[in-house]
């Protein structure tokens, strides 16, 4: 399995991690 495909395989995984460690870390912020 090369880069691409597991780009592909966790790219709607990775946007919600992504977010959910955005939203924490605005929340510590202010």
């Amino acid at each position: 399995m090369n880069a691409a495909e597991l780009v592909k395989m966790d790219d709607a995984s990775l946007k919600k991690q992504l977010d959910d460690f955005e939203h924490e870390h605005f929340n510590l912020r202010f």
